[in-house]
Order: C-alpha cells, then sequence, then structure tokens
C-alpha cells in the first residue's frame, strides 16, 4: 500500500542542497534549495506549492499575476486617476510620490505578492518620520486606507488586513 505524501512534487537530494520540482496548472516548475534540512525543503515545496495554484487559479480567471508596485502605481494613475474630479486627482497624486519612493525606489518595486504587512508598517513609520521636523501635513485619505483602495482595484489581497 502506497503511503500519502506530506508535501506536493517531488524531492530529490542533491549533495549539501534539495531540489523540489512541482507541477501546477501543467507547468513544471524546478528549485534548488543549498544548505537547508529536508523537513525545510518539505514545507517549501508545501507553500511554494500554495503559491503557485494561488497563481494559477489567478491567470485562470483573466486577473493579472506578477505584478510589481511600480506596476499598480501606473496602472492606478493611467485607469483610474483620470476618473476623478480634479482636486481628488491632485490629492491622489500627492498621495502616490511617497508610495513611490518608498515601495518602487527603496524596495525596488516587488511583486504585490511578496508585500507583507511588515513592508506596510515600515512605510507607515517612514511616512511619519520622513522629513525631519516632525509636522506631518494633513492627507486627504489615511495610508491605510489608501492602501486598500489602491490594492482593491487590482483585486489583490490586502497586504494592510491586519494592521
Amino acid at each position: 500500500m502506497a503511503t500519502k505524501r506530506s508535501f506536493p512534487g517531488a524531492l530529490e537530494k542533491r549533495g549539501n542542497s534539495y531540489r523540489v520540482r512541482l507541477c501546477v496548472d501543467g507547468q513544471r516548475h524546478r528549485f534548488t534549495l543549498r544548505g537547508v534540512t529536508e523537513k525545510e525543503a518539505r514545507e517549501f515545496a508545501r507553500t511554494k506549492h500554495r503559491e503557485l495554484e494561488k497563481e494559477a487559479d489567478r491567470r485562470g480567471v483573466g486577473l493579472p499575476t506578477g505584478v510589481t508596485a511600480a506596476g499598480l502605481f501606473d496602472r492606478f494613475e493611467n485607469e483610474v486617476l483620470p476618473t476623478l474630479t480634479p482636486g481628488t486627482q491632485r490629492s491622489y497624486g500627492d498621495l502616490l510620490k511617497p508610495f513611490r519612493c518608498f515601495f518602487v525606489e527603496r524596495l525596488d518595486s516587488p511583486k504585490l505578492t511578496q508585500i507583507r504587512p511588515g513592508h506596510v508598517r515600515e512605510f507607515l513609520t517612514w511616512r511619519r518620520t520622513r522629513g525631519g521636523n516632525g509636522k506631518r501635513r494633513a492627507e486627504p485619505l489615511s495610508n491605510r486606507t489608501w492602501i486598500h483602495k489602491v490594492s482593491a482595484t487590482t483585486q489583490l489581497d490586502r497586504p494592510a488586513k491586519g494592521l
């Protein structure tokens, strides 16, 4: 009788590394993990398989995958901002500048699926302390609300959830 594996795909020991092979939605994926234990390699396989399945599900219903922070901000600027009133466009344009500075320039435009609540907390701290004069100008929307509004336009999980 065959035993049920505790992880998806195939795991192969190669010297001091492991090779993980996964097949999701007809596509093969191969990863080499150096300096990890078998338990860590199995956990990586489970986690990566879930991520790849999520991405395949998104692709299957026509949603974008692999969207970067810069791509999201560009899309928001090109598709959403023109539909707003001129005053709102200016306000959101001003808000977009620190987001671009932090997520695109400082974090090198990560994929949205890689942004975690810790990044959002770091951004909020950075936003409060930047400038050095200790004074914050009034903002038309709180940063948290703005993150929700922008991420909702792409139907992605909200990285600010739980803050």
